[in-house]
């Protein structure tokens, strides 16, 4: 019998590595997809860039080549656009450019990958998990372009439910804080930062990789078909929490 099949995309990043481990101990055929080349606990890796992909059309009709052939007999039960920049900078200081980078990557291609998978997603009744953020909803100070992608992501997920989810189920994860090394590194010189951005979640820590991957994995192999068109939060409690002096 043929394993079941998960694209992947952004597998080389802190989410993605757990994702990739996850579906793998769970005996998925794990299909990847990355700018960044290199080593991948993966089955198939596909190396592309994202952005290419998009804008180019002779890009787009190869990756879709590559992506056809690593799918071809196989049955996809999921389709995880994990794949996401953060291009950091206020309304006055981001570029256009910057901002249009932001949406073509977090939106515009999950809506790619999307329609280039749908057929196989009929075919073995899989679903579409979009990887989301917190800044959907709430923000701060410089994330306008990765605040209005995650946005606009929530409603694309809503609205791609609406279009296929009688055959497709389309659902979104919007984490807060995930103890990646692109979130700690950040922290590098300021422990104390780190510390304080723990305390400020009521579960009092952070949220790790391997938790994202487990409710995508639920959510991917669950019978619970009639959660369709839902952003799934996992906050740590911070989003119903004011940060008022006190």
């Amino acid at each position: 019998m043929n394993k079941p099949a998960v694209v992947i995309t952004g597998c080389h990043g802190g989410i993605g590595r757990a994702l990739v481990r996850h579906f793998h101990a769970a005996a998925f055929w794990v299909i990847g997809i990355d700018l960044a080349s290199g080593s991948a606990e993966t089955d198939v890796f596909i190396q592309a860039d994202f952005l290419l992909v998009i804008n180019n059309p002779s890009e787009q009709k190869l990756f879709s080549k590559r992506l056809n052939k690593a799918l071809e007999g196989k049955a996809l039960k999921g389709l995880v656009n994990n794949a996401a920049v953060q291009i950091l900078g206020d309304t006055e200081a981001i570029s256009v450019e910057q901002f249009r980078q932001s949406l073509d990557i977090n939106v515009v291609a999950p809506f790619l990958l999307s329609q280039l998978c749908l057929q196989y997603l009929k075919a073995a009744q899989g679903v579409i998990i979009n990887i989301g953020s917190i800044h959907n909803q709430l923000t701060k100070p410089g994330f306008v372009a990765y605040a209005t992608s995650k946005g606009a992501l929530d409603t694309m997920t809503k609205a791609m439910a609406v279009d296929i989810g009688r055959e497709v189920p389309v659902n979104a994860v919007a984490p807060a804080a995930i103890a990646t090394e692109m979130l700690t590194h950040g922290f590098e010189d300021n422990p104390a930062g780190l510390t304080q951005l723990e305390s400020f979640h009521p579960s009092g820590r952070i949220g790790m990789p391997t938790e994202v991957a487990e409710l995508v994995y639920f959510l991917v192999t669950t019978k619970a078909s009639f959660i369709n068109g839902a952003t799934i939060e996992m906050t740590g409690g911070i989003a119903g929490r004011l940060h008022d002096p006190a």
